[in-house]
């Protein structure tokens, strides 16, 4: 296609409308002329008939597109011939005169004037009514328009008015000030600038620049100018350029504005432990602060983060979920969500991330952004997992202890598939007391940890195993086909360890005894541990040194559970539903109190209360309490353990945690006279921060005659390490 030249242009139907210059070049604005030429109405510019598609026959919008990229890049005027499809179908040549300009608000775009040319006869006066109306609108936009020689003056050839409104001169003035030249507006500081830009003009053939220019009232104003080169003069050193030139100041002004704002931001960022972050919704844009870069050692800006820290495992496999919530929690508007993950840091290890926001929405109520921090909670993570595990292991062989291996097998047993069944392995040392008093108890340990690690080697990833007992350990196949492979497991387990201690040069001998027991259905755990227990006892009768398979015929009334007989109220177990209960919400309060009325209840302890340091460092009140039903005394009995002076506490804690079931021997005023008003046993923690306590915790005992066991201390104990890590982890939330 090509230009239609002016002299073939006749009188004609013109119609102008504007498109934006980027896709889907949307029509924003028209005259009545074009809806007329095109048969449309209003209501149709603004639903099928709002892009340039959708009015250019597409047989021709292609090439059309490709004709007016290739002239936008040598000037902003386009002229063109085009097939338009009016509303009816019909199908009809234009030409198309066009002038490029810049909308307040940074867009370009493109008015075009659209003349039916069906008949060339009409062709000249057309021409001539298009540069009329591109003439009008050259004075109707409020940006300066203007045609200048590349010289030393940029010599002005013609201009708009609002050229000179730029300015702040009338026409006039700015001729018999300035003459024809732009140089003595521009700013001293900012003429090199406009000056090598217009040598790049003569070479690229166009320049987009942003400087500052000598206003007539307001002293320097930012001018943003953007020029095309046209055509050349008779001197081809000095071509000829159209300039489009809008005031900028105020946008450039908030520009300088928000980079301080960025700046103080970063430094924040800089000195705090967090990492802010900002998502676009709109966008599916992640922006970390600059730290970001410096940590992860990876760029801090993402389009559709979530698929790209996937796709490059950033994020762990494992809490991927975690990491995909947040940005799904952001697009249907949660105002706030905060979720843990791992992710790689610069060494290619995962660590845990803390991560929380808040939404910022439109006047409308859309969301935006989400604006959130980043944090490195690794190290508390692992003290958390530290503990949990402490709580479901036993310490000596790192097996699962009794409780926890009590709650595995139950949870397994309610999830029996179809056709399978569970199995345990009941797995009794022989004689093992005579081991420990011929040998020593450090032999007695070490077969112990032996027979441990025998058990996890052979069974793998078959199932779990568990210490039980002193001796006894317990081993869970989950839905195997048959008791075959059980029965090959206890036979490996007893000829390894009649192996590796087959009572030679003054090594102990040692044998297992082994019982079996299987169910298809859901058994309660106490049933199927029995029935194990069963055959471990029809094994010790058999001779020891082998395995039994249980079944309805062993004689039940000769059974002797001797572990039944020494078994003891402790119950570790508590330590894990401790911490699930601080983890079961974002409410601090709750999840503590929750958690003191669940010990509480547990160990039957009569009370329990928890003092924290005040502002003012003098003094701590008691924020949070737990009482039994038999709990002797009033609030106002112990009005004053809620105000105790902490010079006076911390003598009880120098070592962190003080036990005494004689309180008679303390002696502070605030306590009365000799004891803590019918306290008869106490423990006492303390918790810190950064090397400060930060408060205690308290446990009351008011019985004369239940005194408590070395279980329930240690469990007391355990609970305030645990407790002391939630709160360590919350104060530093609170302090950062």
């Amino acid at each position: 296609m090509g230009g239609l030249h002016m002299a073939e242009q006749r009188k004609g139907k013109t119609g102008i409308f504007i498109i934006e210059l980027k896709e889907p070049y949307t029509i924003l604005e028209c005259d009545k002329q074009f809806l007329s030429m095109m048969h449309l109405e209003i209501k149709d510019i603004k639903n099928h008939y709002n892009r340039l598609c959708n009015i250019v026959f597409p047989e021709d919008y292609e090439d059309f597109i490709c004709s007016l990229t290739a002239q936008l890049k040598r000037s902003n005027f386009t002229s063109d011939r085009v097939r338009f499809e009016k509303k009816s179908g019909r199908i009809f040549q234009i030409l198309m005169n066009g002038q490029v300009f810049s909308l307040k608000d940074g867009r370009e775009v493109l008015q075009c004037s659209c003349t039916d040319i069906s008949s060339l006869e009409t062709a000249a006066l057309v021409s001539e009514r298009a540069l009329s109306d591109l003439e009008v609108f050259s004075q109707s936009v409020r940006c300066g328009l203007s045609k200048h020689i590349c010289d030393n003056s940029l010599t002005l050839i013609w201009a708009n008015d609002y050229y000179f409104k730029l300015f702040g001169y009338s026409r006039e003035e700015y001729e018999e000030l300035f003459g024809e030249s732009l140089i003595p507006l521009i700013a001293q500081e900012d003429l090199p600038l406009v000056v090598n830009s217009i040598t790049t003009l003569l070479e690229d053939h166009e320049i987009d620049i942003t400087f500052r220019i000598r206003h007539k009232t307001r002293n320097l104003c930012w001018i943003n100018l953007v020029a095309a080169c046209l055509e050349s003069t008779e001197n081809d050193d000095f071509p000829i350029a159209n300039f489009v030139l809008n005031d900028v100041t105020d946008l450039k002004y908030a520009e300088m504005k928000a980079s301080l704002e960025a700046q103080k931001y970063e430094i924040i960022s800089d000195i705090s432990e967090e990492i802010p972050y900002e998502y676009e919704i709109d966008t599916d844009t992640l922006t970390y602060a600059k730290k970001y870069e410096n940590i992860f050692g990876r760029k801090s800006i993402y389009r559709h983060p979530l698929r790209k820290f996937i796709d490059a495992e950033y994020v762990s496999e494992d809490t991927a979920k975690n990491f995909s919530d947040i940005f799904e929690a952001a697009q249907r508007g949660d105002i706030i969500h905060n979720a843990e993950y791992k992710l790689k840091n610069r060494a290619g290890t995962y660590e845990w991330h803390y991560s929380n926001y808040s939404l910022i929405r439109d006047e409308q109520g859309h969301p935006l952004r989400a604006v959130g921090v980043l944090r490195n909670i690794d190290a508390q993570k692992k003290e958390q997992e530290s503990l949990l595990k402490r709580a479901q292991t036993d310490a000596m062989t790192g097996l699962l202890n009794k409780t926890t291996t009590e709650n595995y097998v139950s949870k397994h047993l309610k999830e029996l598939q179809s056709g399978a069944y569970g199995v345990v392995l009941l797995v009794d040392i022989d004689d093992f007391k005579n081991i420990n008093d011929t040998f020593g108890h450090l032999t007695g340990d070490e077969v112990i940890i032996e027979i441990a690690h025998t058990l996890m080697r052979f069974t793998f990833n078959d199932g779990f195993v568990g210490r039980i007992g002193g001796d006894e350990f317990l081993v869970y196949l989950p839905n195997v086909l048959d008791t075959t492979l059980a029965c090959e497991k206890a036979e490996k387990y007893a000829s390894e360890l009649r192996r590796k201690y087959p009572g030679e040069d003054g090594r102990p001998k040692v044998t297992l005894s082994i019982g079996i027991a299987a169910t298809d259905i859901s058994l309660p755990y106490s049933d199927l541990l029995e029935h194990a227990d069963q055959a471990v006892y029809q094994a010790k009768l058999n001779g020891k040194n082998g395995y039994v398979l249980y079944n309805e015929t062993l004689e039940r009334t000769k059974y002797h559970n001797a572990r039944k007989d020494n078994r003891s109220n402790y119950d570790p177990i508590i330590i894990s539903n401790v911490l699930s209960l601080l983890c079961e919400n974002t409410d601090t309060s709750n999840c503590i109190q929750k958690a003191l009325n669940y010990i509480g209840d547990s160990l039957n302890i009569d009370r329990i209360a928890i003092w924290e340091y005040q502002s003012d460092r003098n003094f701590v009140d008691k924020t949070f309490e737990w009482q039994s039903a038999s709990y002797p005394y009033t609030d106002s009995n112990t009005e004053n353990l809620s105000s105790i002076q902490w010079e006076e506490v911390d003598t009880l804690s120098i070592t962190g945690t003080y036990h005494t079931a004689n309180t008679g021997s303390i002696r502070l005023n605030n306590f009365g006279k000799g004891s803590f008003y019918g306290v008869k046993e106490f423990i006492q923690s303390k918790f810190s921060y950064k090397g400060s306590t930060i408060g205690y915790i308290g446990f009351f005992n008011y019985s004369e005659e239940d005194v408590w066991s070395n279980e329930t201390i240690e469990t007391c104990n355990l609970f305030s390490k645990t407790l002391h890590s939630y709160l360590q982890l919350n104060y530093a939330e609170q302090h950062l």
